[in-house]
């Protein structure tokens, strides 16, 4: 584990050290050249909506991804975010597949995802699935890494990702979107926008088919021994995706405006089970829908407020009619629907900019045995939020301060048949949660910024009350809580003859996580939810990008982790690596821009993960590479792209193979 470390480590600062002698003889040119001339510098504003995100007021480790750069890539979401500092992404399969995001060692339940500040939760637990989010509708995303701003509600343990949908721009667009790739892949959207006076409209919708019939070696649970290896293709793996959006938007007024969205997706696919025992027909299928008004205000008694009303419903359908994945025949159908408003008050006043929020959420969730005629437990669990949080400015902005109070009032109610016993429970919980925050620009270019905070989760429904056959629910489990902490340092560096947009961030995080809720199984693999263990969690984040001699992008993100189980019920588990995270991610990206075709380079590597909490499995390394090739011409856009191009053998989970080499191909017209 410490080789590898050292390994990553060192390929990091032997990149950055390539760096230093181009920034020394750079200095020695500029300053014997008084004529030197500074380009053009175009500043082009985006479009703000009360309650944005806003870079000067950050004082958290926050990455903004604008997604103007993949339009042109065959990349889903879980993708992008695994090209992330400090983010890892587990998947079971291939495209389509289920597919959830951890921060800084999190479980995928510690993850907090919104969609335009509208949480999306899963009734059944596990995190929200990432599979089930259209990349093409989105405009940017927000990462939130270790504490996130007091609109968001009660701070997660993991922190919290906003995913922020197409918004329409001041010129009417459409475009036209196809691809194709390896395993029978298809994909097609279609986006369109326009603005009429007072009243404005945005339209996208996608599709993808995929056999996902990609070969895969099996190693028959015999890892160290080759000679009963075989080379297997996946079977009942297709996938069938649709998706929509629609916004349509209303101005009265300059400083006010009216939206209304609804967004539709629908995903059936077939689950292949494991590598040495394939199913050959059982089924997923998922429906969702989404729909949310929205009123800004932004000349409101002195500031901006929002206003929001929201619902979404989820219906989801497990057939294994033929008992190939799970214990029996299983045709089970689950329904979760949340609903919800809230009301966002911000205002500039002297040297503090003051943000409120107050929301109401209502979760339930509920389901059925088709083959027995049996209800589970009906689950209604009520929330109510109440955040503050002020931004104050100090040393002519130099120095900016962030404290915040965020609290939450959480009523339960569940009631029905859980196994052999009949169970009732109905109560509520106050939970109070703080944080403070700082961003100091001591130097030109250069700032520090520093978080401490206290998080917290409540039980998943599925951690309350298990319905999926080898799951037990315990209605008896307590809220996992987090003292989350970190110091960065980043340094922009002014642009020259040499580089351009250069800069250096480097990271520190600490968490200290109880009451941690893991499954544990019995000798008959059926497993219950406990509150059993205490981790430790800690790391550095590394990161450089730039652009150089106007025509090479370069970066490279290094994440440096140590994720201890420091006190368990199980003796056995102390002292172990929390499972199913990499302890180290290296990855570097290089692009040559000069001419309408760009081709480019990215490498990712992980190793030191864990499959099982004993660290008996280990996972093997990841060592990905790929390449592509990016094209222009007017307004016609073109890729070509290998993923993975060594044809690696890649396991997220164990015996759940990952695709090897694959091709893709697509083109984007603008109208």
């Amino acid at each position: 584990m410490l080789n590898s470390t050292r390994l990553m480590l060192l390929k990091f600062v032997l990149s950055s050290a390539l760096l230093m002698p181009m920034a020394s003889l750079d200095a020695e040119s500029i300053a014997k050249d008084e004529s030197y001339v500074l380009d053009d510098v175009i500043i082009q504003a985006q479009r703000y909506e009360v309650g944005d995100y806003d870079p000067s007021l950050n004082t958290g480790q926050v990455k903004v991804i604008q997604l103007k750069v993949y339009e042109d890539r065959s990349v889903n979401l879980d993708e992008v975010l695994q090209k992330e500092m400090g983010t890892q992404v587990r998947r079971i399969g291939s495209e389509g597949s289920y597919a959830t995001v951890s921060i800084r060692a999190s479980s995928p339940n510690q993850v907090k995802v919104f969609m335009d500040g509208v949480p999306l939760s899963e009734g059944s637990g596990g995190g929200v699935d990432l599979s089930k989010i259209s990349l093409d509708e989105l405009e940017r995303i927000e990462i939130y890494r270790g504490t996130a701003p007091a609109k968001f509600g009660v701070s997660p343990i993991g922190g919290a990702i906003n995913l922020v949908t197409k918004r329409v721009g001041r010129q009417s667009q459409a475009q036209l979107k196809l691809g194709v790739g390896s395993f029978g892949t298809y994909k097609a959207s279609l986006l369109g926008s326009r603005r009429w006076d007072k009243y404005s409209a945005l339209f996208e919708a996608d599709l993808t088919e995929s056999e996902g019939d990609y070969d895969y070696k099996n190693d028959n649970q015999t890892p160290n021994d080759s000679s009963d290896d075989t080379r297997n293709t996946r079977i009942n793996n297709d996938l069938s995706q649709k998706h929509f959006l629609i916004k349509l938007g209303y101005q009265p007024r300059k400083l006010s405006q009216w939206q209304l969205s609804h967004s539709y997706f629908d995903k059936e696919k077939g689950l292949p089970g494991r590598s040495t025992h394939q199913s050959k027909s059982t089924r997923w299928l998922s429906t969702k829908h989404m729909t949310r008004i929205q009123m800004n205000q932004k000349a409101f008694l002195g500031g901006g407020a929002s206003a929001s009303l929201y619902r979404s419903s989820l219906n989801e359908h497990y057939k294994d009619i033929n008992s190939e994945l799970g214990l029996g025949i299983q045709d089970n159908e689950y329904d979760s629907e949340e609903w919800g408003g809230s009301l966002y008050y911000e205002k500039f006043k002297a040297f503090h900019f003051i943000e409120t929020k107050i929301e109401y959420t209502q979760e339930s969730y509920e389901s059925l045995d088709h083959i027995r005629h049996l209800p589970y437990p009906e689950n209604l669990r009520k929330s109510l939020y109440a955040n503050i949080q002020d931004s104050m400015s100090f040393r002519e902005g130099t120095l900016l301060l962030v404290p915040a109070l965020k609290s939450q009032f959480v009523k339960s109610e569940f009631e029905g048949q859980l196994g052999s016993a009949q169970i009732k429970r109905d109560d509520s919980e106050t939970d109070l949660t703080w944080q403070f925050g700082l961003n100091w620009r001591f130097h030109q270019g250069m700032k520090l910024l520093a978080n401490l905070g206290s998080a917290i989760r409540q039980p998943a429904f599925s951690e309350l009350f298990g319905d999926r056959g080898v799951t037990i629910g315990n209605a008896d489990l307590e809220a996992e809580t987090s003292l989350n902490g970190d110091i960065g340092v980043s340094w922009d560096i002014e642009k020259n003859k040499i580089w351009e947009n250069l800069n250096f961030t480097a990271v520190y995080f600490n968490s200290d996580r109880k009451n941690l809720i893991q499954f544990v199984f019995n000798a008959r693999g059926i497993g219950k939810a406990q509150n059993i263990s205490r981790a430790d969690v800690s790391g550095f984040e590394l990161s450089q990008q730039g652009r150089f001699f106007e025509c090479l992008q370069f970066s490279q993100k290094l994440t440096l982790l140590d994720s201890t189980i420091s006190e368990s019920s199980r003796a056995n588990y102390i002292g172990k690596q929390v499972p199913g995270i990499y302890d180290n991610t290296y990855q570097v990206r290089l692009e040559y821009d000069p001419w309408p075709i760009r081709p480019y380079y990215e490498y990712f590597g992980q190793d030191e993960m864990y499959y099982d909490r004993t660290n008996f499995l280990k996972a093997p390394t990841k060592n990905l590479h790929h390449v592509g090739l990016l094209a222009s011409y007017k307004k016609m856009h073109m890729s070509f792209e290998v993923k993975n191009i060594s044809d690696e053998h890649v396991e997220d989970f164990a015996g759940w193979p990952m695709p090897g080499r694959s091709y893709h191909f697509s083109f984007r017209a603008v109208f």
